[in-house]
């Protein structure tokens, strides 16, 4: 018998140990669920029925425009079907971060669009939204404080969960952050 033939099932073993080794700490670590068919946030960026990867969100996780996000957040007022001031868990996507400019260019119908350093979002937003946010988390032209965050969802419709409703949101409410999907 040939030394080939005799170290193949040895690495095969070894082989299949360290996936089933890797799986079990990338599950002890992260969050690993798939996304249901019937949220409509993140259309465009993940597709319907991907499976997502999360990590805690703690004080050394590196945040940024563009990252995904899972956050905690009360429910507006004046959403068909939605309890007023119960917490709910939206996927999102940071705009911007502290230190950012906020500005808002005129749209149609007297909506606002958001402008982040002078670059368009393509998101746009009625006022009687903020209506009623905390006036110190209220969307308003300047710079995002430290520890807040403009949070966008691509796919928001009128009835969206992201800061054209609910203001900046504070480090604090983002609790997961989706590092990777497949």
């Amino acid at each position: 018998m040939t030394l080939v033939r005799r170290i193949r099932p040895w690495c095969f073993r070894i082989g299949l140990t360290a996936a089933v080794i890797g799986l079990a700490i990338l599950a002890r670590r992260y969050d690993i669920e798939r996304l249901s068919d019937e949220v409509h946030s993140l259309d465009g960026l993940v597709r319907r029925g991907a499976m997502l990867v999360f990590a805690m969100v703690d004080d050394t996780t590196a945040l940024g425009d563009g990252t995904l996000v899972e956050a905690e957040v009360p429910a507006p007022g004046g959403v068909p079907g939605i309890v007023e001031g119960q917490r709910y868990r939206v996927l999102s996507r940071i705009a911007a971060g502290p230190g950012q400019r906020i500005a808002f260019g005129a749209a149609a119908g007297g909506r606002f669009e958001l402008l982040v350093d002078g670059r368009h979002t393509w998101s746009t937003f009625l006022p009687a939204w903020q209506e009623g946010v905390d006036p110190g988390r209220r969307l308003k032209e300047g710079v995002i404080p430290a520890g807040h965050y403009l949070l966008l969802d691509p796919a928001a419709n009128l009835d969206g969960f992201d800061s054209r409703r609910l203001g900046l949101l504070p480090r604090e409410r983002l609790v997961r952050k989706i590092l990777s999907h497949l």
